[in-house]
């Protein structure tokens, strides 16, 4: 018998429909008119609206998490960027300082968003996670209708100010990665193909940088073709001057016993600005000679890239 949404009475429709919100652990507010129902976020949404997804997917879970997508109670984000940061000797710093360091973590994420607020985008465009020793950068492509050059340079920026700031401002070192995927979060929940992939190759390299994964980087071509097609432009690449102060070209410091399988050169985060005390704002805990060694060149300095050759930048 083919399913006709028509059938079911509007009692027995919200009875379902708040049912399936509690699954989701996003209990609804029904109005006493029985026309909309009131979310978390207290958006207002017409019973109308739900009867259509119903009878479009012939269930109504999907339904519920189709209608909290859009409103940005869970996040469903597809062909997305995340990076992964991991705090370096993060079991040494909190034997230093206790739980007295949350608080300073904490302000560093806020003084993150805060430094870029003047960009044109909010925050609600790219959006942070801290989960224990790591830190979760993503952007919302539902909203940039994929990766165009704006929210990839407001992404990069981030990824840049994150490594050279949390450093020289907090001595928190960072290593990282950019992956290439799905993102999805649902209150506590984090699920993407994204991070897995980041969190993949950030335990493979022997520096405090962050290397771009060939994933991300498809993505990322993808998206800029996409985006060039869609206004009739020439589509840009990670050479583009648009990206130069974030993201440079070259080897990339892999540990020697996982380095056989992985390309010897990469795009990575540039971390902006560079200063050449950097060596200095390292914490006491922290003794990785051969780390520091080969993270010189990202903090202390960087050559201007000859753009007519843009992989100049470090051979």
């Amino acid at each position: 018998m083919a399913f006709n949404v028509d059938d079911i009475s509007d009692d027995d429709i919200l009875t379902r429909c708040s049912s399936a919100f509690e699954q989701l652990h996003h209990p609804i507010q029904v109005d006493p008119s029985l026309e909309r129902f009131v979310l978390s976020n207290n958006k207002e949404i017409p019973v109308k609206r739900f009867r259509e997804k119903v009878q479009k997917h012939k269930q109504f879970l999907e339904p519920a998490r189709e209608i909290l997508i859009e409103n940005g109670l869970i996040i469903h984000w597809e062909k997305t960027l995340v990076a992964f940061f991991d705090i370096q000797g993060y079991s040494f710093w909190l034997e230093e300082h206790g739980a007295s360091c949350i608080p300073g973590l904490e302000a560093f994420l806020n003084s993150l968003l805060t430094e870029l607020s003047l960009s044109m985008y909010n925050t609600d465009i790219i959006k942070t996670w801290l989960l224990s020793d790591s830190i979760i950068v993503s952007i919302n492509t539902l909203a940039t209708k994929g990766l165009g050059p704006a929210s990839l340079s407001w992404f990069f920026q981030m990824c840049s100010y994150a490594l050279a700031t949390s450093l020289q401002n907090h001595r928190i070192p960072l290593r990282g990665a950019i992956g290439g995927g799905d993102f999805y979060s649902n209150g506590n929940v984090i699920a993407s193909t994204a991070l897995v992939n980041a969190a993949k190759y950030e335990n493979k390299q022997n520096w405090l940088g962050a290397v771009i994964t060939p994933e991300a980087e498809t993505l990322i071509t993808q998206g800029l073709k996409a985006y060039a097609e869609r206004e009739g432009e020439e589509p840009l690449s990670l050479t583009d001057a648009k990206f130069i102060d974030y993201v440079s070209f070259g080897k990339i410091p892999w540990k020697d016993d996982i380095s056989n399988d992985l390309p010897s050169k990469a795009y990575y985060i540039a971390p902006n600005p560079s200063f050449p005390d950097w060596k200095d704002c390292l914490p006491d805990y922290f003794n990785d000679q051969e780390k520091t060694h080969n993270s010189e060149f990202l903090y202390k300095f960087r050559k201007p890239r000859d753009l007519t050759n843009p992989h100049s930048n470090h051979t």
